[in-house]
Parts: structure tokens; C-alpha cells; sequence
């Protein structure tokens, strides 16, 4: 049975901003998305069509992007305090123990001498 004692605050932190970068952006551009489909199919367009069209798309990206670049914010800093109270709580009352079949645990020695899968 292994036991997770430490998770690296930096590595939490940088996963947890990808994730929410990536709902931010997704979530964001497909709402403005809905909304201009919603807009053409009603017939609510400026006159010339191809300017109402790609000044939206325009809006729809530069405003996801500006979403996921403060969700990758927010999300960065609840992981690396999420990581912090793990750090804490697992010192004092032990770790999350997994059982994982097929498995064997290495000795000491050895785990430290295995190749690090991120540098971080």
C-alpha cells in the first residue's frame, strides 16, 4: 500500500491553472458562440453581415482568452493552497493511502534513484 505524505505546491498549482484556464476559455467562448448563433438565426444583425459576424467572433475570442488567463490565476492559487493544507493535514494525520494492484514497492534506495517523470 503507498501513501501520498507530500504533494509539490508548485506542480498542484500548475495543473490546477491549466484546468481552469481551459474551462474558463471553453466556457466563455461557447457562450458568445450560443449567443451570435442565437443572434443570426433571430435575424438581431448589423447590416453588413460579415462585419457583424467576425467583429463577435473577435469579441468571443479575446474575451475567453482574458477569462482563462484570470481563471489560469484563480485556479493557480487555490491549487497551491489546496497543496499547502494536503501538506499540513497529511503531516499530522498521516497520508492518503492507495492500494495499487500489479505494483511493487520499491526500496528506498531505489525510489530515489528513479528518473523524476517532471523536473518540477
Amino acid at each position: 500500500m503507498l501513501e501520498i505524505k507530500k504533494i509539490k505546491k508548485i506542480s498542484l498549482a500548475n495543473v490546477f491553472a491549466f484546468f481552469q484556464a481551459v474551462a474558463g476559455f471553453l466556457l466563455v467562448f461557447g457562450f458568445y458562440s450560443y449567443a451570435l448563433l442565437a443572434a443570426l438565426k433571430t435575424g438581431q444583425t448589423a447590416d453588413p453581415l460579415s462585419k457583424f459576424i467576425w467583429f463577435n467572433v473577435g469579441v468571443a475570442f479575446l474575451s475567453a482568452l482574458f477569462t482563462a488567463f484570470f481563471s489560469a490565476l484563480a485556479g493557480w492559487l487555490i491549487g497551491f493552497a489546496a497543496a499547502g493544507l494536503y501538506n499540513l493535514l497529511a503531516s499530522r494525520s498521516g497520508g492518503l493511502k492507495v492500494e495499487v494492484d500489479g505494483l511493487a514497492e520499491a526500496p528506498p534506495q531505489e525510489r530515489e534513484k528513479q528518473e523524476k517523470l517532471f523536473p518540477f
